[in-house]
């Protein structure tokens, strides 16, 4: 009889990935009163578990992993279904009495009697994968393994170039605000003297804007008399709403300003 060999896919989870997940899954059970069990095998199914070393059998630990395996009609297990079941490259049963692998005659077909014998006392079979393994199973499962240590080396390469940048940006916000609140608490002007400073200023800065434009417009169309008397009129209706916009803006920043240094303030005697 040939010698057992199923081809291992690069696209599915080696044995090594598959016993952590399966360990994880343990552990999040730890702590509870009434751990969930395993439910027993349906019928015509066997329940399988998998040791990665023999040594694991003979100190009576956890497998690696566990599942349930269909067998044929005549109750005969493909081993077969074993290896496509963890993706392994092949397996051998494991004797439950002496410890040891089983060398059966037919590498692929176990029969009712030898699935009786393997599974006692627990109707559970216990395998193994030999080694050596064949170089192809070698190079897919390392270069699995190189691809994804891989992606999570870009992954947190990707995370920590957006993360620094938008923690400067926090950072430099936070200290901007905590110096302005300071600034404001040292230099508290009355409302006044803020306004008598910015609102003249810059609706001097607005009229001579707002007249340039309009003597811009006004010298293209070739205007003269009326018209220049029109553009003294537009000028002063635009100093009076510029000034109106610029005093309502100075208040309401003026009053922010003077919100934030006065709950900051609260802050500051309250601890």
């Amino acid at each position: 009889m040939p010698p057992l060999h199923c081809p291992v896919s690069i696209n599915r989870p080696t044995p090594a990935e598959l016993s952590v997940s399966t360990q994880a899954s343990r552990e999040s059970t730890w702590g509870m009163k009434y751990p969930p069990r395993r439910p027993p095998p349906l019928p015509g199914w066997i329940r399988v578990s998998f040791y990665s070393h023999i040594y694991k059998i003979r100190h009576e630990m956890l497998p690696d992993m566990e599942g349930e395996v269909k067998l044929d009609r005549s109750g005969w297990l493909d081993v077969r279904s074993v290896c496509k079941l963890w993706n392994l490259e092949e397996c051998k049963p494991v004797d439950p009495m002496r410890w040891v692998p089983v060398e059966p005659l037919n590498s692929i077909w176990l029969s009712r009697l030898a699935i009786r014998v393997l599974s006692e006392p627990n109707g559970c079979m216990m395998f193994i994968e030999p080694t050596p393994l064949s170089p192809s199973t070698v190079h897919k499962r390392e270069l699995r393994d190189a691809s994804f240590h891989l992606y999570t080396s870009f992954f947190m390469l990707f995370h920590l170039m957006y993360s620094v940048p938008i923690t400067i940006a926090h950072t430099s916000v936070a200290f901007t605000r905590r110096w302005w609140i300071r600034w404001g608490q040292r230099s508290r002007f009355p409302i006044w003297i803020d306004h008598a400073i910015i609102i003249p200023v810059t609706m001097l800065l607005s009229w001579f804007a707002r007249k340039k434009d309009l003597n811009r417009h006004a010298i293209g169309r070739g205007s003269v008399g009326a018209e220049a008397e029109a553009l003294d009129h537009a000028c002063a209706l635009s100093f009076d709403v510029d000034a109106g916009l610029v005093f309502a803006i100075g208040y309401y920043w003026r009053g922010s300003i003077q919100g934030d240094v006065e709950s900051t303030t609260v802050l500051n005697l309250g601890t």
